[in-house]
């Protein structure tokens, strides 16, 4: 019997449901207090553009206040096939717990004629909770129609009034967008309002204001424009960025009258809950400190409580008593802050309730004040002289009390008597992820073993610990294992996937590691096969991916605050012959640094990367600049081994390239050659001076170091130069790669022989010089305007490819300078005459030596000569005669 009573409920409860969600919709006139407006047939908007095929025309929405009235009159043209199928449904949502919808016409206008299509009969009315998948549900209801037999061409008139106010609203505040993605022939937003209850008024983005008269006892607000372009949106923007115009009416004239609105629905008597009250008095007494209750109420609230919201009528403004949502263990934003704030509160730890607008951020201060300018609420604690900030929704949160990441909310109204305006909000360090790779190698065939340690802290282990938290260990694995299979096919997990979660420090890490086979990729040239091995931070290649609209009028997103770093350690099994450099890009929205790294007795080669973001978002007006930044980054961060595989299947790798070594020793023979002869050349020196040749010193022996130094100096250039290295040379052979260029090949070998040959050059000038030989001037001058020339030559070879040439002009400013002074000092300077002299020629130097040893006799028949030489010119003549 009972059953089937309670059968005989059930089914009279769907029945009322289902008539209640399918009865129709109610139709009447258009009020009388609306202007009245017309679409113009034969109007085109400035751009003639729609979406799906359809463009809407008109656009006009009042709204009297006194009467909790809401008029709506759209026009909307049918413009291609795709607008018949996508422009013939027209629907409207309303809240049935305080809202009526009533549908004044539904019309076709078609060539000169107007076709009825009101029919009530022809609604549906559905309930579509669009935001299920958020766990949140507003009790909305959706009238439906689809019109029959729509053609293109045809404009659809439709007006309809959506009448009540929600109850929780003392006053009134509406937002009215004044310009659509599309392009738009007429917009008309009037307001009407007692006049004893004046708005506040803003128009953002659009020079035109609100236009405002009195009409007998009511105040009228206007906005109307015709021909309105599109204000199409961009991708990644900042989500307080507004391309398009808008406007603000409030009837509350300050934030503070919107902070006493709020003190009434949560300042509230608190339903008796006995398991409530015994579970603050359990924490009580679990943790005698405050620090330890605010920690163990907070984390109850977050991950014990669960998000669900039911935000229809009033409940999407006022909060459910805490001792609800306790017994039901689940609740909204506003549910959950108020029942954190009354549990922190019983234990007297001060908290409040705090409103943000989790896209606006502190832009929200710029809007007038009201309400609907908010859309989350989260939690404000005052303890221990630190002001404190919690998000009772976010789940997982790890660390200590006053390390509890926040998200960037950067301002809020703190609900609580005598809030006047907002509180600063300060941004939390997001945390760091800091991943460790390490790939081990074997021959060309063995396989790859490739271990990866992935460290994350602050709200990047919440995320982490969440997704953990949220999907099976299975899942996750396998994740990560397809993750790197779209890099390398040849993968498999070598073993089971492990994570170590410390809580206190919240600080997360996870180990992976896998085997790859056919690591190396095959090309070929000439007779052999060439084996590649590339390496790049896939986890930051895959963060930088720049957005699809790239030539923007509209600011960029960015990820902020962001900090990653990442390590790539390779093992190679034998010496490699690695350039180790680095690369560090400063930019205003970022920071990046690349370091190249080879231990040669580890034989371990070491890439560490680091990038932050330094701003929350890019300038319209750097956009460009900061994706040229990137896309030089992401081109740069690739890191390539090869392998060269002879028809016969032995590998040599990129340390061993016979080609180069074999043009290094051509090079040393025909320069030593060259240096043999040169040595041979022994002129008389020019303009000599009498006396005995003098040992190197003076300014002569500030080169000593130059010159002894410069070969040793060029022969550490030529065995560490990379061009040396058989990796750039497949490098610019290779099409596919980065770095080709054919014209690069003939470059390398012409530095080749610059520098072998610039060597045995230094090697001869050293010679000459401690030899002291005459030919050492005209040499040593030749020898410093060549290293100008290469320096000059190599410099705008290397820009003319489009490699960075920064350091070379410095090079080329410090080789100019030494050649300035020393080419000028070795042609003019007395003392190099007197030190360089033909040493070839005995003669010469016995002359010089017979000459002096005269003079010095001359001297010693009278020593009063000496002092007439220094002091009488006629003494000086005779010496010089003599």
């Amino acid at each position: 019997m009972k059953r089937w009573l309670c059968g005989v409920f059930l089914c009279l409860y769907f029945s009322f449901n289902l008539y209640a969600a399918g009865k129709p919709v109610a139709t009447g006139a258009e009020p009388g207090w609306t202007v009245k407006t017309q679409y113009r047939d034969k109007a085109v908007p400035a751009q003639n553009e729609g979406s799906d095929g359809y463009l809407f025309i008109l656009k006009d929405e009042q709204v009297h206040v006194g009467d909790q009235t809401s008029f709506y009159h759209y026009a909307r043209k049918i413009t291609t096939k795709a607008g018949v199928q996508y422009g013939s449904e027209i629907s409207v949502s309303y809240d049935p717990d305080y809202q009526k919808l009533v549908f004044h016409k539904v019309n076709i206008h078609r060539n000169g004629q107007t076709l009825n299509r009101l029919k009530p009969a022809d609604f549906k009315v559905v309930q579509q909770e669009s935001e299920r998948e958020r766990f949140i549900y507003n009790n909305n209801r959706t009238a439906i129609i689809t019109l029959a037999d729509v053609r293109v061409g045809d404009v659809i008139d439709y007006s309809f009034s959506v009448i009540g106010f929600n109850p929780i609203q003392p006053k009134y505040a509406e937002f009215f967008r004044l310009s659509t993605p599309e392009a738009l022939d007429q917009l008309l937003v009037r307001v009407l309002v007692p006049a004893n209850r004046p708005l506040q008024h803003k128009v953002y983005n659009n020079k035109q204001q609100m236009q405002v008269k009195q009409l007998g006892n009511l105040l009228e607000y206007t906005w109307k424009a015709d021909q309105i372009p599109a204000h199409a949106a961009e991708d990644n923007t900042p989500g307080w960025y507004a391309a398009y115009a808008y406007a603000w009416l409030s009837e509350f004239t300050s934030w503070a009258q919107v902070n006493d609105w709020a003190l009434t629905l949560y300042i509230k008597p608190v339903g008796k809950s006995q398991k409530l009250a015994q579970k603050i008095e359990e924490i009580k007494q679990a943790d005698g400190s405050e620090e330890g209750r605010l920690l163990a109420a907070l984390r109850f609230v977050q991950n014990e409580v669960r998000y669900l919201g039911n935000e229809g009528g009033i409940y999407g403004y006022q909060p459910n008593d805490p001792a609800k949502v306790f017994e039901q263990r689940y609740g909204d934003c506003k549910d959950k802050a108020w029942l954190l704030c009354y549990m922190l509160n019983q234990m007297d730890i001060k908290a409040y309730p705090v409103l943000v607008n989790t896209s606006m951020q502190k832009h929200v201060m710029q809007e007038l004040p009201s309400p609907y300018s908010f859309d989350h609420c989260v939690v404000k604690v005052d303890l221990l002289a630190k002001t404190l900030w919690y998000d009772a929704t976010i789940s997982h949160q790890e660390g200590a009390y006053d390390k509890i990441y926040f998200p960037r909310y950067e301002a809020g109204l703190v609900i609580k008597p005598g809030t006047k305006g907002f509180t600063t909000i300060p941004v939390s360090s997001a945390g760091t992820i800091k991943v460790m790779e390490d790939f081990t190698l074997g021959g060309a065939k063995a396989k790859v073993f490739f271990n990866v340690e992935t460290n994350y802290t602050g709200y990047e282990a919440d995320y982490i610990r969440a997704h953990y938290a949220s999907n099976s260990h299975q899942e996750i694995e396998k994740g990560y294992l397809n993750f790197y299979a779209s890099i390398f096919p040849g993968i498999a997990t070598e073993r089971e996937l492990l994570s170590n979660d410390q809580t206190t420090a919240n600080r997360f890490t996870t180990y992976e590691s896998y085997a790859i086979s056919d690591f190396w990729e095959e090309s070929s040239e000439k007779d052999d096969k060439v084996l590649t091995a590339s390496f790049y931070p896939v986890s930051l290649y895959s963060k930088l991916e720049l957005p699809s609209t790239r030539l923007r009028t509209s600011p960029l997103a960015l990820e902020y605050p962001y900090d990653y770093e990442h390590t790539i350690k390779i093992n190679v099994p034998t010496p490699w012959s690695v350039r180790e450099d680095e690369a560090e890009v400063k930019d205003k929205s970022f920071y990046y640094k690349r370091t190249t790294s080879y231990d040669a007795a580890k034989q371990v080669i070491t890439l560490h990367y680091t990038f932050r973001n330094l701003r929350d978002h890019v300038p319209a007006n750097e956009v460009k600049a900061y994706f040229t930044a990137i896309k030089k980054i992401k081109n740069e961060m690739g890191f390539e081994l090869t392998n060269s595989v002879t028809q016969d299947g032995r590998e040599t790798n990129e340390g061993t390239n016979w080609l180069s070594i074999g043009l290094v020793i051509v090079c040393l023979i025909l320069g030593g050659y060259g240096g043999y002869r040169l040595y041979q050349y022994d002129p008389a020196p020019a303009n000599p001076l009498p006396g005995k040749p003098l040992e190197i010193g003076g300014w002569v022996g500030f080169v000593a170091f130059g010159v002894a130094t410069t070969p040793i100096r060029l022969i550490v250039t030529i065995a560490r130069g990379e061009w040396i290295s058989f990796e750039l040379w497949t490098k610019l052979s290779d099409a596919s790669s980065s770095f080709y260029n054919p014209v690069g090949k003939w470059a390398l070998v012409l530095t080749i022989v610059y520098n072998v040959t610039l060597f045995c050059f230094s090697i001869l000038i050293a010679t000459l010089y401690f030899k002291k030989r005459s030919s050492l001037p005209r040499l040593i001058t030749i020898f410093y305007a060549i290293s100008v020339a290469g320096v000059v030559v190599d410099t705008l070879g290397a820009a003319a490819m489009g490699i960075d040439a920064t350091s070379g002009y410095s090079a080329i400013f410090s080789s100019f300078i030494v050649a300035a002074i020393w080419i000028p000092y070795f042609n003019l300077s007395k003392r190099v005459r007197k030190t360089f002299v033909n040493r070839l020629n005995p003669v010469a130097v016995e002359t010089a030596e017979t000459e002096e040893e005269n003079l010095m006799s001359w001297f010693d028949e009278d020593p009063d000569k000496k002092e007439k030489v220094v002091q009488d010119p006629v003494g000086q003549e005779e010496a010089v005669k003599l």
